[in-house]
C-alpha cells in the first residue's frame, strides 16, 4: 500500500497480470485457516482484510521480528498516494506509467491506480487519520496523504499502530507469532499447503498447516549477498537504511516453489544522501 507496491512483488511466472481481487477470492475460497509471513503494512492489512470478510477464518501472522510490528513500514514518512475521485485517475496513472520509464507493468498500474480511493476507504475505516495533502516528486498534482496531527508520528508508524491496533478486537481468530521465521514452504500436489518455521524458543523447524499462505516479507535492501547478486553496480557497497530483518525472505521461499520474480533488480537509492 506504500511505495512498494509499484516496486518488486512475488507472482507466478506467466500469471503476474491477475488481478488483486482475483487472488483476495481465492484465499477467501480456501478459509477457514490463512497464514500470512511478515507483519508490515501489507501483511496486517492482509490479515485483516481476511478477517472482516470472512467471518470463519483463523489467520496466523508470522513475523520474525521479536518486539515491534512494522519494520520497514513504520520507517516510512512520505505518504500514501491516492485518486479518491473518478476525474483524479487518468492524471495519476500517467505519472506513474511517466516514472516508471517503460519498466512499470500498465496492468499492475493499473490495479494500484483504480484500487487507491478503496485503499484510503479501508484505511480510514481501520482508524488510520489521513488528513494532511500534499504533492511530491513524480505527482503533477497533490494527491499524497499522510497524518495532520504530530502526534500521530510519520505516516508507516501510524499505520503500523493503528492496523495493530483494529485487529486486536479479533480475540482468538487472530493468532501472533512475535520471532517465528519461515524456513519454507510446505507443497502437496504443487499446491502450497502450509509453512515450515522456527521461532525463538525452539531451534527446531515446525510445520503448520494452511489453506492458503501469503507472502508479504518485503524486500531485501538489508541482505548484502542478494543486493550483490541482483543489484546494479552502483548500488554495491552502499549503505543502507532498511530494517535489518528486510533480507528477502519471501522471495527465495517463492523461488524454492517455482514462483517467478518480476522487476527485483531495481532498487531505491536514497538520492538526496548521495547528491
Amino acid at each position: 500500500m506504500l511505495r512498494s507496491l509499484v516496486g518488486s512483488e512475488m507472482c507466478i511466472r506467466d500469471r503476474y497480470q491477475r488481478r488483486v481481487r482475483g487472488c483476495v477470492m481465492l484465499i477467501m475460497a480456501h478459509a477457514p485457516r490463512v497464514v500470512v509471513v511478515g507483519a508490515g503494512v501489507a501483511g496486517l492489512s492482509c490479515s485483516l482484510s481476511v478477517l472482516e470478510h470472512q467471518p470463519e477464518a483463523q489467520v496466523w501472522l508470522l513475523d520474525k521480528a521479536g518486539h515491534v510490528f512494522g519494520c520497514n513500514s513504520a520507517k516510512a514518512s512520505s505518504g500514501i498516494s491516492a485518486a479518491v475521485r473518478e476525474d483524479q485517475l487518468e492524471r495519476f496513472r500517467e505519472d506513474t506509467l511517466t516514472s516508471g520509464r517503460g519498466l512499470s507493468n500498465p496492468d499492475l498500474v493499473k490495479v494500484l491506480v483504480e484500487h487507491s480511493a478503496r485503499a484510503m476507504e479501508f484505511l480510514d475505516r481501520s482508524g488510520v487519520v489521513l488528513s494532511s495533502i500534499s504533492q511530491l516528486g513524480g505527482h503533477s498534482e497533490p494527491r499524497t496523504y499522510r497524518p495532520g496531527c504530530q502526534s500521530h508520528g510519520n505516516v508507516g508508524r501510524h499505520m503500523v499502530d493503528r492496523l495493530t491496533s483494529r485487529l486486536s478486537e479479533f480475540g482468538d481468530r487472530l493468532t501472533i507469532l512475535r520471532g517465528a521465521t519461515v524456513t519454507r514452504l510446505v507443497q502437496e500436489e504443487r499446491r502450497v499447503v502450509g509453512v515450515w518455521y522456527k521461532d525463538s524458543a525452539c531451534s527446531l523447524d515446525k510445520q503448520l498447516r494452511a489453506q492458503a499462505v501469503v507472502l508479504t516479507t518485503g524486500g531485501f535492501g538489508a541482505c548484502g549477498t542478494l543486493v550483490a547478486e541482483y543489484g546494479k553496480p552502483i548500488v554495491q557497497g552502499l549503505a543502507t537504511t532498511n530494517s535489518s530483518t528486510t533480507t528477502g525472505d519471501g522471495l527465495e521461499l517463492g523461488i524454492q516453489v517455482g514462483a517467478g520474480p518480476v522487476s527485483y533488480t531495481h532498487l531505491t537509492l536514497p538520492t538526496k544522501r548521495i547528491v
